[in-house]
């Protein structure tokens, strides 16, 4: 791979394209870092977005690869303005490490394991051997998953120590657990409203429903008792009919 900033940048916006299509990240990253290797990776990404493909007998060149890159980038908004209002960037993390340029390539292999990316041989001699393809390693897997990320949005590549630091760690904190948060005390009922102001009033919102009285079971069969009105009639009509045959005798012996 070739010691340049360009190289590298476009090699990262490519890995950044990738996570935000979902597509896989290439395992040994340094031989996926070619030009021809990167034309291929951007094809598969045009190929997801529905862009128009360069003619295949068309040699890869870095400034068409370029343009396509920030074609991509432009028309699809991979970097839009970060939100305001109390997100943690990697510039808030960098402010509580007194060096963060120094940070150890253990740390930051660590860190690119956390995110789930377990593919790349970190013992390979290659990546060590130059401090240059070691960083854009580093780059490649933090804007892979930054593209992925639903909350960062990067606003650019990351090219130093620090920045790939920063990136890294701020990625692990998103997609590790949630901290759980404590639970606050149950607030107590009140004792008592105490004297009201004037002109305050407590009202009740729960709902009042009224209850029926309870009634004894004769009562509840008082009905029975109203159906037998022709026992009623016919012990009147009896007593009538006594009454009036009693009173004949009666005024007949008075005759006699």
């Amino acid at each position: 791979m070739a010691d340049n900033k360009a190289h590298y940048k476009c090699a990262s916006s490519i890995a950044l394209l990738e996570g935000r299509a979902s597509l896989e990240l290439p395992g040994d990253i340094i031989s996926a870092s070619t030009l021809g290797a990167l034309d291929i990776r951007l094809r598969r990404v045009e190929a997801f977005y529905d862009v128009a493909l360069p003619p295949a007998c068309q040699a890869p060149a870095w400034d068409t690869l370029a343009y396509r890159v920030f074609r991509l980038i432009k028309a699809y908004r991979t970097f839009p303005p970060v939100a305001t209002g109390g997100m943690f960037t990697p510039k808030h993390f960098l402010e509580l490490v007194p060096d963060p340029s120094n940070v150890s390539s253990e740390t930051l292999q660590t860190l690119c394991s956390d995110l789930g990316y377990r593919s790349y041989n970190w013992t390979k001699s290659l990546a060590l051997a130059n401090p240059s393809n070691e960083l854009s390693v580093y780059s490649q897997i933090c804007c892979y998953y930054a593209g992925k990320s639903k909350q960062l949005r990067v606003v650019a590549i990351p090219t130093t120590r620090a920045d790939i630091y920063g990136l890294l760690a701020v990625l692990s904190v998103e997609n590790g657990p949630a901290i759980k948060q404590p639970m606050s005390p149950p607030i107590p009922p009140p004792f008592g409203l105490g004297k009201l102001p004037p002109g305050v009033t407590v009202v009740n919102a729960a709902p009042h429903q009224k209850k029926k009285p309870k009634r004894s079971i004769l009562s509840k069969f008082s009905w029975m008792k109203k159906l037998a009105f022709w026992r009623k009639r016919r012990s009147d009509d009896d007593s009538s009919i006594y009454s009036s045959s009693s009173s004949v005798s009666s005024s007949s012996s008075t005759i006699s």
